[in-house]
């Protein structure tokens, strides 16, 4: 089952002819430095790209498949992975929500990453691991992903919940890179770094479930996580669903860099969720 792993746990793990790592920290010269032994290095940028013009969309399904095949993981295959800090533990988070979403469950984040292991004295190499290529199964997860129909058919259906996982001044329209600024009418924001401490290791759960529960974020509600390109949608969605064990959550991937950029989709701007429209028909 999907969840963190602390570095004490991993210590004892290392050398497992099954286990599986992947460094995600975001250039392959820190992994080429010193990294993990036994980790392999996967850029985050290497399981998306640009669809219809779309930057940064999650590659189909079959060829995910392909990537972690190559890597040496079949869908039994268990998987710790992990990044710097919090500051770049989205690469982790989203990809946890590849493995997921095409059917894996035996995967793990590691809880402080590499700066944490690296504070602590643990092994480091600058050897590569010996790795094979092994079949990978992909069963699509569908409950797991939601694309701009999905939320748009929904929009005001108080069964739903969107969590804008970015910060504030992102979130207000203040600031930010897409083609319209602000958030998706109806979403509360939950900025992902909200659920660290400052030392990297993550929030009493307790602590981070009172904070989304005080936001109308609930249990019994189905979510849905977003940002710009899926990655600080990832980190909040792999809380709500793997670590606070809410029962319905989804991961919006293309995030605001898509629904941005369509026009006929609505967006607010300001400190509050803002006011919902009335419920649409599919779009064609």
């Amino acid at each position: 089952m999907a969840g963190i792993i602390s570095t004490e746990e991993l210590a004892g793990q290392l050398g497992g002819a099954r286990l599986r790592l992947l460094d995600q920290r975001g250039s392959f010269a820190h992994y080429l430095e010193h990294h993990i032994p036994g980790a392999q290095f996967l850029h985050i940028e290497t399981l998306r790209m640009s669809e219809g013009g779309i930057p940064c969309k999650m590659l189909a399904p079959a060829m995910l498949g392909a990537i972690f095949s190559r890597l040496g993981i079949s869908r039994r295959t268990p998987v710790v992975l992990y990044a710097t800090n919090p500051g770049d533990h989205l690469s982790a988070a989203f990809t946890g929500w590849n493995l997921a979403v095409t059917g894996h469950e035996h995967w793990q984040i590691l809880d402080g990453h590499f700066s944490q292991w690296v504070r602590e004295g643990r092994a480091v190499t600058q050897q590569y691991p010996s790795v094979r290529a092994a079949p990978y199964d992909v069963q699509f997860q569908d409950d797991l992903y939601a694309d701009w129909r999905y939320i748009a058919d929904r929009l005001g259906s108080p069964d739903m919940i969107l969590v804008d996982s970015r910060t504030r001044s992102l979130y207000t329209g203040a600031a930010g890179p897409t083609m319209r600024r602000g958030h998706i009418p109806g979403a509360v924001l939950h900025n992902f770094l909200w659920d660290f401490s400052r030392e990297g290791v993550y929030l009493p759960l307790e602590q981070i479930r009172r904070r989304y529960e005080r936001q109308g974020v609930t249990p019994e509600k189905e979510v849905i996580t977003y940002c710009i390109t899926g990655r600080e949608g990832a980190s909040n969605w792999f809380m709500l669903k793997y670590l606070l064990g809410y029962p319905r959550v989804r991961l919006y991937q293309a995030s605001l860099s898509e629904w941005a950029a369509l026009p006929d989709l609505p967006m607010v701007t300001g400190e509050q969720p803002g006011e919902v429209p009335h419920r649409r028909q599919r779009a064609a």
